[in-house]
């Protein structure tokens, strides 16, 4: 068996190194900024592949970069 938890959100860090903002980041996704926010503050954990792949795209990096992950084999 295997078990994922998500751990700290990304998304800032990201956006730093890509030099653009979370508002911008809003706008290039069409993602609302409050659940940008939301994921950010850990109010809103997981989001859809569709949207971790907007992200993903805007931030050119892997659909997975937007949380650091603990996996565990059983």
């Amino acid at each position: 068996m295997i078990k994922v938890e998500i751990g700290q959100c990304l998304i800032p860090e990201l956006c730093r190194k890509k030099d653009i903002t979370i508002n911008e980041l809003a706008e290039i996704t069409g993602i609302k900024k409050q659940q940008l926010s939301d994921y950010n503050r850990m109010k809103k954990v997981e989001m859809t592949i569709r949207t971790a792949k907007r992200i993903a795209e805007a931030l050119d990096c892997n659909v997975e970069d937007p949380y650091e992950f603990k996996v565990e084999r059983h």
